[in-house]
């Protein structure tokens, strides 16, 4: 336990003296997640389809995209492509196989396909649909298929076994790209310190913003004999200390904003790191309605929140006066099963990572869970549930 402690405090040193030095050189100021780009993959796909545009607004016609071919190609053989003549579309529609997130073809009908995954799965045979679009349309040998998520995994074999395609990851094919943007761009400054941005962001997405010299100061410390055992000890217990904080602060917090409310909290416990675990808050004056909040991925991931059914198929005949209401507050209108509407949550709480787990111990977490319950009921005020 002593060298845990002595651990501890050695690591804490050091993250102090990172963020003293990301606050006095504003390295904490991130445009992209400033506005909400964060877990948005339409978003970061415009924002990678444009700097990819020969005809883009950045200037540098083909630069970036001979820059990203040649990046990609240290992972696997592209087909051959003519950057001068490329076209970039984003959200092809390509029929009956779906849409395509960037689909780039050149002069020679020549193509490369990015499916671009942050957070959301595989949807049915996707890439496999993918390859049957293009083999008829460019044949075979003149079209590329790239697989990008923040880390770099394959795809599921419901998704992609039988094809070919090429993973590649934000975390090093992209941050190594942007840099070498970066340098090609640099005597235009506006999309040199844009490209910089994204960067920062794109880091921020994968864990990688703490600066390099006191990232290889901590793995150092870790690294050494005498604290590996404790290092491994830390690592085996930091699903349990998640889920003691929501137990034991998170929880009780909860409690008192359903109290404020007059509301009644129901939460799933220890399976909240489940898929499809939550936080749920009954009216017991509703007949029919309840306001969850919600995990879409194991390990408190993908948040969302809105107003659910108390029970599947419920028949609920003022469900359009309640969307109508949420409208105001810009919710995806649904209504299926369990739904009436949901949105994502925007930010840093779309999945829990420390920075979550450091705003329910700070209780801005809180703040953040009665705004938005207070948002609701104010909005579904008068409304018969």
């Amino acid at each position: 336990m002593q060298q845990i402690q002595y651990l501890l405090s050695q690591v804490k040193t050091i993250v102090a003296k990172n963020n003293q030095l990301l606050d006095a050189t504003g390295g904490r100021f991130n445009i992209f997640s400033v506005i909400g780009v964060n877990h948005y993959e339409t978003i970061n796909s415009s924002i990678l389809a444009e700097l990819l545009n020969p005809k883009g607004s950045h200037g540098l016609k083909h630069h970036f995209l001979s820059a990203f071919i040649e990046e990609v190609n240290k992972h696997g053989e592209m087909c051959l492509f003519d950057c001068k003549t490329a076209n970039v579309t984003t959200e092809a529609y390509v029929g009956g196989n779906g849409r395509i997130d960037i689909l780039i073809e050149d002069s020679n009908h020549h193509a490369i396909i990015l499916e671009n995954k942050i957070y959301a799965n595989d949807q049915d045979r996707q890439l496999k649909r993918y390859n049957d679009y293009a083999a008829n349309n460019y044949h075979e040998g003149n079209f590329t298929i790239l697989y990008l998520t923040l880390d770099g995994v394959d795809a599921s074999d419901n998704s992609g076994k039988g094809v070919e395609y090429i993973p590649i990851s934000y975390k090093e094919t992209i941050i190594e790209w942007l840099e070498e943007c970066v340098r090609i761009a640099v005597h235009y400054p506006i999309v040199r310190e844009t490209i910089n941005q994204y960067i920062n962001h794109v880091k921020q997405l994968t864990n990688q913003d703490m600066e390099n010299i006191n990232k290889e100061e901590i793995l150092d410390i870790l690294s050494k004999k005498e604290n590996v055992e404790a290092v491994f000890k830390i690592s085996k217990n930091i699903d349990d200390v998640k889920k003691k904080i929501i137990r034991d602060t998170f929880a009780p917090q909860l409690k008192e904003i359903a109290d404020e409310f007059h509301l009644e909290l129901v939460y799933s416990g220890d399976d909240c790191a489940l898929k499809d675990g939550g936080f749920t808050f009954l009216n017991n004056e509703w007949k029919h309605a309840r306001i969850v909040f919600a995990f879409d991925a194991a390990n408190y991931g993908k948040m969302y929140y809105g107003i659910a059914k108390k029970e599947a198929n419920c028949p609920m005949y003022s469900s359009s006066a309640i969307q109508d209401a949420l409208k105001k507050i810009a919710y995806l209108q649904i209504n299926n099963g369990w739904w009436f509407c949901y949105k994502n949550v925007n930010g840093v709480y779309f999945t829990w990572n420390e920075d979550a787990f450091l705003a329910i111990l700070n209780g801005e977490m809180k703040e953040y869970f009665r705004r938005i319950i207070f948002e609701m009921l104010d909005t579904l005020k008068g409304l018969d549930l």
